[in-house]
């Protein structure tokens, strides 16, 4: 299972909810699990993937840059 590459031009921040994958950002990778927070930037690349037997839940918000700059400076 795997997600297309994609960005775009506002702050995503999700929870992995359920399940376990692979988080391709940018040039890297990072394993995920539930828990897990992750906050992307405007203009990075990612995307997701998992084993063919696993499953991924996440649970995503889209946040504007000025919100998170506010957000940020607290």
């Amino acid at each position: 299972h795997v997600s297309s590459r994609h960005t775009h031009d506002f702050h995503e921040v999700f929870l992995i909810v359920a399940g376990s994958g692979v988080h391709h950002l940018n040039r890297g990778k990072r394993a995920l699990a539930a828990g897990d927070l992750v906050v992307i930037r405007p203009a990075d690349v990612h995307h997701f993937s998992c084993a063919r037997h696993e499953e991924l839940a996440i649970l995503n918000t889209a946040v504007s840059a000025g919100w998170w700059r506010h957000f940020h400076s607290l």
